[in-house]
């Protein structure tokens, strides 16, 4: 549960339906527990990894997720050049 006011949900939703269409597809985001607890800005990095996708804070040089793919392949979809 969560102790967010009406005002604060509905700016939430309304950044949630701009990114949405602009193609961001992402319902939860993953935090470094460590830069949350310090209130510190978050640096991560996301990448493949040889088993799947790992999520590496940049702060605190350590692991957050690991994604295990379980050796299935994958494909990237919907890739747009960045300006």
């Amino acid at each position: 549960m969560n102790n967010l006011t009406k005002d604060e949900m509905a700016i939430i939703e309304a950044a949630i339906l701009e990114q949405t269409q602009r193609g961001n597809e992402i319902l939860s985001y993953w935090h470094c527990k460590k830069c949350c607890a310090e209130k510190s800005p978050q640096r991560m990095s996301v990448g493949w990894t040889p088993k799947g996708i790992q999520v590496w804070c940049e702060t605190h040089n350590e692991n957050v997720q690991h994604i295990d793919l379980l050796g299935q392949q994958v494909a990237v979809i919907n890739v747009k050049e960045a300006a």
